[in-house]
């Protein structure tokens, strides 16, 4: 953990469309302006750079990490305005693996525009309702590794994509194994999941690991089968919420899109890593860790 110092970050609350080069545009906008109130890092959601109509699209518009052009158009970016950037996640070749499929990755870029690192999606998200579907699985694989990134603005950042935010093992393993001080949630949660449990877990995951939390989110009506729910959020080790911004407040009768105020805007925090070591100091709870011991459970 670095020493006591107070960060300011951006998380850009996008509505991401099908079409990468608007997307990127709205980044460079706001990354721009997040520099311009002197931000050391920016946040970005799920799926930033396309939110593919069809499986076909995700398929035929995954890319290399980190030699293909989304992630060189970022480092370009996080260089031209010197801040550290988190890639929320693009979907990832994975055609020598299996062909037909693609990774859901999430990277750093520094303030160089080098690449730092990155993180595949290990818990896919498959739901359907009624109202809903949506099978990740189909097109997507699992990853297999955790990932976190130390010596960033924010300390040692923890890395993890939208639904990996209900495994609770997954974020300890980031804070006990990693030494994460912060652990992102770039995310595209559905609206209904998002009503339910989104601040919730949000905040849980905070308090349980005595981390900051950044969830960086979708927003809005991407096409006519896909809407996001919002609510970028900054949670403090404390389980407080530092910043949110705002999003579908209704369900299940949401209105059909949320205006321009709710989407493609950042959303402001500031990160000061004196919290996390207040909070662990206050409440010792590594010290009282018996993960070893109770591994096993009696079925009676």
């Amino acid at each position: 953990m670095a020493a006591s110092a107070t960060v300011k970050i951006a998380i850009s609350q996008l509505c991401s469309t099908s079409s990468k080069a608007h997307n990127l545009a709205v980044v460079r906008d706001l990354v721009s302006k997040a520099a311009s109130k002197g931000c050391k890092m920016v946040f970005l959601p799920e799926c930033f750079s396309l939110m593919s109509t069809s499986s076909k699209m995700t398929i035929e518009e995954s890319e290399a990490v980190p030699d293909g052009d989304t992630v060189r158009e970022v480092s370009s970016i996080a260089r031209e305005n010197k801040v550290w950037i988190s890639g929320g996640s693009i979907h990832e070749r994975a055609d020598e693996v299996e062909e037909g499929k693609v990774w859901n990755t999430g990277f750093v870029v520094d303030d160089m525009g080098e690449f730092r690192g990155k993180y595949r999606k290990a818990h896919l998200f498959t739901i359907e309702t009624p109202s809903v579907t949506l099978g990740e699985t189909n097109t997507t694989l699992s990853g297999s590794s955790l990932t976190c990134i130390r010596n960033t603005p924010v300390g040692t950042l923890g890395l993890s994509i939208c639904y990996d935010l209900r495994f609770p093992y997954l974020s300890s393993s980031l804070r006990y194994n990693g030494g994460a001080d912060v652990i992102i949630y770039p995310s595209a949660f559905t609206v209904p999941t998002g009503m339910d449990h989104w601040e919730v877990l949000l905040r849980a995951r905070a308090i349980e690991n005595q981390c900051f939390v950044v969830a960086a989110a979708q927003a809005g009506r991407h096409n006519e089968k896909r809407s996001s729910y919002g609510h970028s959020m900054c949670v403090s080790p404390s389980g407080s919420v530092v910043s949110s911004g705002g999003g579908y407040s209704s369900f299940p009768s949401p209105p059909d899109d949320l205006p321009p105020p709710l989407k493609d805007f950042n959303v402001y925090a500031d990160v000061d890593l004196g919290e996390v070591r207040k909070a662990r100091e206050r409440i010792q709870v590594e010290k009282h860790r018996r993960e070893e011991d109770l591994g096993q459970v009696d079925v009676l």
